[in-house]
């Protein structure tokens, strides 16, 4: 599925481009050779920009998708080598805020990246369907969420006061102002 994405966003960015060079090729022409823009009548301009218009949306589209493909990429690792999808703990490893670590795996989760995986708000998890099987019902799982949450303290960022929760020990970002903050 990443290299049919990967193939349509290079189409998609060579055909935006090559869309976009015709309508400008054929506004330019418009403009500087009367006898041409008279044959083409106002259609034939409006005709240009439309194209002119879908090659950026192209463009934009296939830039988009790379984008995507490359935070996929980023997550995927830390996915794969977190052993119990704590976005919190993941967020630490990117160094990243937690909220935006919780959002970007939301976001390729929608867009189909992760394939059977979602984002438990509530207990901060980002859970695969491929690892639930193993941690339903498995108490060393359960003891790992009720641990963390456990550990989690609540400490008041010194740059900009906001209130932020942190495992006891740790160092991280705060999630407002990205402001360093310890959980000592």
């Amino acid at each position: 599925m990443l290299i049919m994405k990967k193939i349509l966003s290079v189409v998609g960015i060579t055909g935006g481009t090559f869309f976009l060079l015709v309508a400008a090729i054929c506004v330019e022409e418009w403009f500087s050779d009367p006898a041409y823009a008279a044959d083409m009548e106002i259609s034939g301009l409006i005709m240009c920009i439309v194209l002119g218009i879908f090659g950026v949306t192209l463009i934009v589209l296939g830039i988009q998708t790379l984008r995507l493909q490359k935070l996929y990429r980023e997550y995927k690792e830390i996915a794969e080598a977190s052993q119990d999808g704590f976005i919190p703990d993941m967020a630490a490893i990117l160094s990243q805020p937690e909220d935006k670590v919780r959002r970007n795996l939301e976001k390729l989760c929608k867009k189909k990246y992760f394939n059977d995986a979602y984002v438990d708000n509530k207990a901060k998890l980002f859970v695969r369907k491929d690892q639930m099987n193993q941690k339903i019902g498995n108490p060393s799982f359960t003891k790992t969420v009720k641990q963390t949450d456990a550990e989690l303290i609540t400490v008041k960022c010194k740059g900009c006061g906001g209130i932020n929760k942190i495992k006891r020990g740790a160092v991280g970002e705060c999630e407002y102002c990205g402001s360093p903050i310890s959980g000592e």
